[in-house]
């Protein structure tokens, strides 16, 4: 439980700082990254307070929830959500980049993704080849 205490309070203080970078400095990007990753932060880490919180009142719900988890049919059906997610990915992330080539963005921010892609495309061969060998 503590854990998720010091995850809602690092998003805090991210958020913090990124307003006083805001308001105060005369920062560029970062402070809109660190309002990003504090709001991030404190949400996930209030959301698993709340968790914990309530679970912990209904410990009936607890176990039925930790079945559901354990579920072999809903481990299969994530997998299989996050297979298409990725397949889908692999098609719609390659018209952008060409579009974003076509508007002339900036060249750095081109190759920043192309290198996303690829190590993406990389990830999903080198998991290919591990569970071959586990299989």
């Amino acid at each position: 439980m503590s854990k998720y205490f010091l995850t809602t309070l690092l998003g805090l203080m991210l958020l913090a700082l990124g307003i006083v970078g805001l308001k105060v400095m005369s920062w560029q990007s970062l402070p809109y990254v660190l309002i990003g990753l504090g709001c991030g932060l404190f949400g996930h880490g209030l959301g698993n307070i709340s968790n914990v919180r309530i679970l912990a009142k209904a410990p009936e719900a607890a176990y039925i929830k930790q079945i559901a988890q354990k579920d072999e049919r809903n481990i299969f059906i994530a997998n299989a959500a996050k297979a298409k997610a990725f397949d889908a990915f692999i098609f719609i992330f390659c018209p952008v980049l060409l579009s974003l080539n076509l508007m002339q963005v900036e060249l750095k921010a081109i190759l920043l993704l192309v290198a996303v892609y690829l190590a993406v495309l990389g990830l999903g061969i080198y998991y290919r080849f591990k569970l071959e060998k586990e299989f």
